[in-house]
């Protein structure tokens, strides 16, 4: 893969290759409250359906969203960042658009 390179000249502003333990560990995060608040409901609803004249009055709880339980700022890479050959001269820009 010697010859393999970028399509754009796009990279990440840090040394951190890739997001993807965070990512994977804030989805897990995400799925773990989703999946109590499922038991949450399913249970409003077991004791719920006795009474049938408070189905109206029940709090059900809503589901959460990935921003709601992380934090992008927790995340390893600070955004991404467009080079130019003409700012950082041609022999570096193309070390980085190799892969």
């Amino acid at each position: 893969m010697s010859r393999s390179r970028r399509k754009n000249p796009i990279s990440g502003n840090t040394t951190c290759k890739s997001e993807k333990k965070d990512k994977r560990f804030a989805r897990r995060v995400l799925r773990g409250t989703n999946r109590r608040i499922l038991q949450k409901i399913q249970t409003i609803y077991e004791e719920g359906i006795q009474d049938s004249e408070q189905e109206n009055e029940l709090e059900i709880p809503e589901f959460k969203l990935i921003r709601e339980v992380s934090s992008i700022w927790s995340f390893g890479k600070d955004g991404k960042m467009r080079f130019s050959c003409l700012s950082i001269g041609k022999d570096y820009f193309n070390k980085l658009m190799r892969k």
